[in-house]
């Protein structure tokens, strides 16, 4: 009997460890970090935080250096707009009436932040047309081709103060055509981003 139970006992154990699926292999343990931010689709460090591509603004240039205009940004890239800046003028004495407008197209490139401070460059075109004034009877035209530098600080997340200047060359015409180049003058500027 003894001899008939030993093979038995053997033989059982093995049976059921071969009719048994074989057992699910031990998974790692879960380990979590923090998220990071995901790195700029273009691969370079986003030199304006907050702003991305389709960022908008409105600008308001303010009248003590330069003239008075209003404007437009619109952040092609996260460290570049595209800005786009509207003067009107009028004068209602001596009469007839007599009316001004400037518009200025350029490409403002933030090179990088210190803290709230943000410096940039801003190539540009500027047209200009102007009455007739002093001894002149003839409506001036002007056309520049500008660089300017300048600086943004950012008194809350989504609006700033700033100045900029630069230098131009101009093409006028008014009657008789003459080339200048010319420094501009500081221009002051506060702008609401969204």
């Amino acid at each position: 009997m003894k001899k008939l139970l030993l093979p038995l006992l053997w033989i059982s154990p093995v049976a059921l460890a071969q009719s048994l699926p074989p057992p699910a292999p031990l998974s790692p343990p879960v380990v979590t970090t923090p998220a990071s931010p995901a790195p700029p689709a273009s691969g370079e460090e986003a030199r304006v935080p907050g702003f991305s591509a389709g960022t908008l603004g409105l600008e308001f240039g303010l009248p003590s250096g330069g003239g008075p205009t209003i404007g437009g940004s619109y952040f092609l890239t996260p460290n570049g707009a595209l800005r786009v800046d509207l003067g009107l003028g009028a004068n209602f004495a001596p009469s007839p009436a007599s009316f001004a407008f400037s518009l200025e197209v350029g490409y403002r490139d933030y090179l990088a932040t210190f803290g709230k401070l943000r410096p940039f460059v801003e190539p540009g075109l500027f047209v200009n047309e102007t009455p007739p004034s002093g001894n002149s009877a003839n409506t001036a035209f002007e056309f520049a081709l500008e660089g300017a530098v300048g600086a943004e600080y950012f008194i809350l997340e989504h609006f700033s103060f700033g100045i900029k200047t630069g230098l131009s060359l101009a093409f006028a015409s008014n009657g008789n055509t003459a080339v200048s180049l010319t420094s501009g003058t500081s221009a002051l500027f506060g702008e609401l981003l969204w």
